[in-house]
């Protein structure tokens, strides 16, 4: 079993249903349990038996319905993930930009901050069908230690779902230059020691570079027109200032991607970690 539970935060919105229905199927894929999630800060109706009654419509399987009356809805989550520390968190991402997420952050950011444990974010150019049907896994990789953390999800995801691999980098222009003149010089990224690795766990491997003013427009392009995909990307879990001064790429590309992002908040030992104790054992 590659997750002990599938965690949905949940507040009643069409979004946060649509996350929960997600949910039900990789509760299946995953042979996982599902738990939906509400705090009482939420400024949604949060009835305990209206709750297990919409759980109950949403899926056949044996569903747990937690009521968190004291806490934030990221604290929340942290104390459910704390219960099921090999859990996958599934939630909608309402998108705020601007003053407004200025205002109420982003809880999605506020999640990866909190915990260690993988978050599949849906954002609301998100168009993921139900049933669940995923083909392929698009690794978003650099040359960081940051980014070979997500090397663990890639490699989990594409073994227990038989997916196919595209590891996906994408150039980004230097400030100042001339973006047409100076996009795509320079060293070549190198994918082999990526490949090497992902290749015990996944015959079908593809590699691309892509061109684009941002890694989020990159991504989007990656994924037009291909095969139902997830993407797989790490962050680096800023908080407070320095997520405000720096700015996030994970939230840029929740907010921009029409498929589904899952994120992973570490260092690249834990990708390691899963590769050396093998298929089905350690962290995912």
């Amino acid at each position: 079993m590659l997750y002990d539970q599938i965690i949905v935060p949940f507040d009643g919105t069409r979004e946060a249903s649509a996350a929960a229905q997600i949910g039900a199927d990789l509760s299946t894929l995953f042979d996982a349990p599902l738990l939906l999630l509400t705090s009482a800060r939420t400024d949604q109706p949060h009835d305990l038996a209206q709750l297990k009654e919409r759980a109950v419509d949403m899926t056949t399987d044996t569903v747990e319905v937690w009521v968190d009356s004291g806490s934030t809805p990221s604290a929340a989550v942290a104390a459910a993930v704390a219960h099921r520390e090999n859990a996958l968190v599934v939630m909608a991402s309402h998108a705020r930009t601007g003053v407004r997420r200025a205002l109420f952050g982003s809880l999605v950011e506020d999640v990866l901050g909190a915990v260690d444990t993988p978050v599949l974010a849906l954002g609301p150019r998100c168009d993921l069908r139900d049933p669940v049907d995923l083909r392929q896994a698009v690794l978003c990789v650099d040359a960081s230690a940051t980014a070979e953390a997500a090397l663990t999800l890639a490699a989990a995801w594409t073994s227990a779902l038989r997916l196919r691999a595209l590891l996906l980098h994408v150039r980004v222009p230097d400030r100042g230059s001339d973006r047409r003149g100076d996009r795509g010089r320079g060293k070549e990224f190198d994918f082999s020691p990526l490949v090497s690795t992902l290749r015990g766990v996944c015959d079908d491997i593809e590699t691309a570079v892509v061109d684009a003013p941002s890694v989020a427009e990159g991504i989007t392009l990656a994924v037009q027109g291909t095969a139902p995909s997830v993407v797989v990307m790490a962050t680096h879990g800023r908080q407070g200032l320095d997520r405000f001064a720096h700015g996030s790429v994970t939230a840029d590309v929740v907010r921009a991607s029409s498929v589904p992002v899952l994120v992973q908040r570490g260092t690249a030992s834990l990708g390691l970690a899963w590769l050396q104790h093998g298929e089905g054992e350690g962290e995912a």
